[in-house]
């Protein structure tokens, strides 16, 4: 195929991975934080939603008081940052920084070297809601005083 065609959407499926845990391989293997963590969080919720599991978006951060601490994943030295989001079933964290599903009890100190909360950013409900009206990426868009 020349490189300046795209492929067809029915290309784009086969190769696309069609569960969560081969999305997570997939992505682990290449460059995961060269994706936005709130794209992987839509991907794996739709793979998660579609395997008959109840995702919902965990947010990741080291809060103290005012201050906001950097999160350096293990993996990827050279990116910090002060927010993560990670998708989530049952007790499970989904994230391509981990390469398979981590139990939430150790996500964080495998993934950033440190214990830290996951914070529940949407509830299994909000996530279905929005994933199903196709508008779960616009959950992490910056929101505004007052809404």
């Amino acid at each position: 195929m020349p490189s300046n065609t795209k492929p067809s959407s029915r290309e784009e499926s086969r190769s696309a991975p069609r569960t969560a845990a081969a999305y997570l391989r997939e992505a682990g293997a290449n460059d995961p934080h060269r994706v936005d963590c709130a794209d992987h969080v839509c991907r794996i919720a739709a793979l998660l939603d579609e395997e008959g599991k109840s995702p919902w978006v965990g947010m990741v951060r080291d809060r103290q008081g005012d201050f906001h601490g950097a999160l350096i994943p293990r993996s990827f030295r050279g990116v910090t940052w002060t927010k993560h989001y990670v998708c989530c079933a049952g007790e499970e964290a989904w994230d391509p920084l981990a390469g398979s599903a981590l139990s939430l009890a150790d996500y964080t100190t495998v993934v950033f070297g440190r214990p830290l909360a996951v914070e529940r950013y949407l509830s299994e409900d909000e996530t279905a809601d929005l994933l199903h009206r196709g508008a779960l990426r616009d959950a992490f868009r910056p929101r505004r005083a007052g809404d």
